[in-house]
């Protein structure tokens, strides 16, 4: 948890003027990241201060990749397929939830049904959820201060410099949700329902930084392509 700087809660206060006031707001953030690199983390902070149960999430890297229209790029990690008798557990990358809101919850309190895309393997879509047994629910940090959401795992195999656009809405399955329970019968015994509580995003994007070699060799080369051409345009004065 940290304190937010007053412009950047300033920024996202005035982003969101002439709409409702939202309950949360999703600091996607932006993350340089190593080139040709897998099992990368990149960690997601929320804002607001209100108490939730679950979470539909929904993340795109590169406009969702060229399956969805977008660009091709870095992607999720995709984990293991969930294996019977246990189809929701754990059925994701255990590194998606240490330091989060969601590591607190006790042991079998929380469904970890988060999965990318199956019909897209190595997709640069995201979507999953995640959930708390009965009526546990978990803080969004405050108003004030950030709380981490979620880590996610992204692989840069095959890339070595760029920039893309990371998003945790808009995305072709929607925007990320955050529940929270609601009664709807207080009747004996009572019955919860669950709502989604008004949500603002950030804009994020991963930046896959070149290496220090990397970034000497393409000097060297350019400094070799300039003396090259100075060496011809001389010997072309000369003749």
């Amino acid at each position: 948890m940290r304190q937010v700087c007053p412009i950047l809660l300033a920024c996202i206060v005035v982003s969101i003027l002439g709409a409702a006031a939202p309950g949360a707001t999703v600091i996607v953030g932006d993350y340089q990241l190593q080139p040709d690199m897998p099992d990368q983390i990149i960690q997601v902070e929320v804002l607001g201060g209100e108490q939730i149960q679950g979470m539909e999430l929904r993340a795109m890297i590169g406009g969702g990749g060229l399956t969805h229209g977008g660009v091709a790029g870095p992607k999720f990690k995709e984990p293991a397929p969930a294996v019977p008798p246990n189809y929701f557990d754990p059925d994701c990358d255990p590194a998606m939830f240490p330091g989060t809101i969601w590591e607190s919850a006790s042991f079998g309190g929380k469904r970890m049904d988060v999965y990318p895309d199956s019909y897209a393997p190595h997709a640069q879509l995201f979507m999953g959820g995640v959930w708390l047994d009965g009526l546990a629910t978990v803080a969004l940090g405050t108003p004030t201060e950030t709380a981490l959401l979620i880590n996610f795992v992204v692989d840069t195999t095959g890339y070595t410099s760029g920039t893309w656009p990371l998003d945790l809405s808009g995305t072709p399955d929607g925007d990320t949700q955050l529940l929270q329970p609601v009664l709807i019968n207080p009747g004996d015994p009572p019955e919860y329902g669950i709502q989604a509580i008004f949500v603002g995003f950030t804009k994020g994007s991963i930046t896959i930084v070149p290496e220090p070699s990397s970034v000497i060799l393409l000097g060297v080369g350019a400094f070799g392509l300039l003396f090259a051409a100075w060496k011809r345009r001389r010997a072309g004065r000369a003749g």
